[in-house]
């Protein structure tokens, strides 16, 4: 062996070694605060990496417990939960919790360390969640309260009712499931699906990569979605749609749709699928440059049948609809 394979060998040794921590074992440290809940309007969570789950529960008190676990040596992991130990603070109502680096640290020590924030709060509380990198999980019924929670690697999940919901992630999936009916919901994924169930009046969904589905109970009445590669699924509409994808189909159904409603979808590559009740009337016009045009209203082709005029004598929504590469159809049941 060469003194130039010998000296890269040893550098490698020497990198590994202050990887592994020298220990196999793991460290934990657990911290834990209760605050009472009277006068509690709001409660903010900030934290570089861990899970933040919130629970919604009868109680008297607000409760935050965060754990780290770390799998450095007992030196070096007293160390991290120094850095990350959770800050509380109070004022005017609103309880900040805040876990994150105090100082500069190499790149493994935040991969070697790892951790869960979990919140228990009662109805009517304001939620602002954010996490660098984890996971961000909200259940149960804030009532009149919106909830925001942001997280820049991991998903979003809510299951439960709040006023309005906030849901942004750089890198993941956004699942909602909403109990009572939200006056609004605005979901943001740079790279994930997004998938909303339930009852709300305005959702704005947008995903540079990824799906997006709506199932809705039909109180829905302004939707906006956009999606740079993905499909766009969406039933139990009420109003007002506007869809937009770059790659992707789009297939929409409404429970009802009111002659001053609106609806415009547009794809460069996709089929288009629309469903509508019985006795809906439609004006507005339909294009695609290449595919086929399907519909059960009324109106006049044009251009080789890549143009439909739709013409109603009543009271009608306006329907836009326009693909480069794709079929449409427009369905009445």
């Amino acid at each position: 062996m060469n003194v130039r394979t010998l000296i890269r060998h040893c550098v490698l040794a020497v990198v590994i070694v202050m990887l592994s921590g020298g220990s196999a074992g793991a460290a934990a440290v657990h911290f834990q605060k209760s605050f009472p809940a009277q006068g509690i309007s709001a409660v903010h969570v900030t934290v570089s990496f861990p899970d933040v789950h919130v629970r919604v529960a009868q109680t008297a008190n607000v409760k935050i417990a965060v754990d780290l676990t770390s799998r450095e040596t007992e030196k070096r992991a007293a160390k991290l939960f120094a850095a990350y130990k959770p800050v509380y603070a109070v004022k005017d109502g609103v309880i900040t919790v805040t876990s994150s680096r105090k100082h500069r640290m190499w790149p493994w020590h935040h991969a070697s360390i790892s951790g869960k924030v979990t919140v228990i709060v009662p109805s009517g509380v304001r939620l602002d969640v954010k996490t660098s990198s984890g996971d961000c999980d909200v259940h149960g019924d804030l009532g009149t309260a919106p909830v925001t929670a942001d997280t820049a690697s991991g998903d979003v999940t809510f299951d439960g009712s709040a006023s309005s919901i906030v849901a942004d992630t750089a890198s993941g999936d956004v699942r909602l499931h909403v109990v009572g009916p939200a006056e609004a919901i605005k979901a943001d994924t740079a790279s994930g699906d997004i998938v909303v169930t339930g009852s709300a009046k305005r959702i704005a969904a947008d995903t540079a990569s990824g799906d997006v589905e709506l199932h809705l109970d039909g109180t829905a009445e302004e939707i906006d979605i956009v999606t740079s590669s993905g499909d766009i699924t969406a039933e139990g509409l009420l109003g007002n749609v506007k869809a937009r994808t770059s790659s992707g189909d789009v297939g929409l159904s409404w429970r009802r749709l009111d002659p001053a409603s609106h609806v415009d979808v547009a794809t460069v590559s996709g089929d288009v699928h629309l469903v509508f009740p019985g006795k809906t009337a439609v004006n507005g016009l339909v294009r695609t440059v290449s595919g086929e045009i399907r519909s059960d209203f009324p109106g006049t082709f044009r251009d080789h049948a890549h143009r439909l005029a739709l013409s109603s004598a009543r009271a009608a929504a306006t329907v836009t609809v326009a693909t480069s590469s794709g079929d449409v159809t427009l369905k009445t049941r």
